[in-house]
């Protein structure tokens, strides 16, 4: 009889460790997404904070530049904050299979005739392959998901903060308009005729 546990059985452990291995990489890379995702939020969150402060100090004689770059400024971090925290909210995974699929596969296997247990060893193997493809797979998808959000999101900071800082430079070098109401030289003197 052939050695059903042997070099089929090294093959088939090599290539489960490869799919841990591979897994194990897609983890680390998920948990550096989702901090680079965490930071985006904290960054444009303060930012957005002075640029509502800017917004609420800004005098009604503001002129109409000053006016829509501080609306740009604001929504831009909006749309930051709204792709990083969509980033965040990934979280559709297949698992890989645990040790308790091990034993149930094992418990299945010995519930069956001795002579019929030979028969399921190979599609068995088969199904931890293919539950390690599937984790594997669907953490692939949601990392890159994930990154291209987190990229999108940190683009949008990017274009803010420039846009903050043409606005601050526009607010400091160019004149802004004159207060609506004159100035008064002492009260106001109506004569009667």
């Amino acid at each position: 009889m052939p050695d059903l546990f042997g070099d089929a059985k090294d093959a088939h452990d090599a290539v489960v460790e490869a799919y841990r291995a591979e897994f194990s990489r897609a983890e680390e890379t998920w948990r550096a997404i989702e901090t680079k995702a965490q930071g985006t939020v904290a960054v444009a969150g303060i930012f957005a904070g002075f640029a509502l402060n800017f917004a609420k100090d800004l005098p009604t004689s503001a002129t109409a530049p000053a006016r829509w770059l501080t609306v740009s400024a604001v929504s831009v971090l909006a749309l930051s904050i709204g792709c990083a925290a969509g980033s965040l909210m990934v979280r559709s995974l297949d698992d890989p299979p645990s040790g308790g699929f091990h034993e149930e596969l094992r418990d299945a296997l010995w519930d069956q005739p001795s002579y019929a247990r030979w028969e399921y060893v190979a599609p068995l193997r088969r199904n931890v392959i293919l539950a390690w493809q599937q984790a594997n797979a669907s953490r692939g998808t949601a990392n890159a998901r994930k990154a291209r959000l987190v990229r999108v999101s940190q683009g949008f900071l990017l274009s803010a903060i420039v846009v903050a800082a043409v606005l601050a430079v526009y607010v400091t070098f160019v004149p802004q308009k004159a207060p609506a109401v004159p100035p008064s030289n002492g009260p106001v003197r109506y004569e009667v005729h």
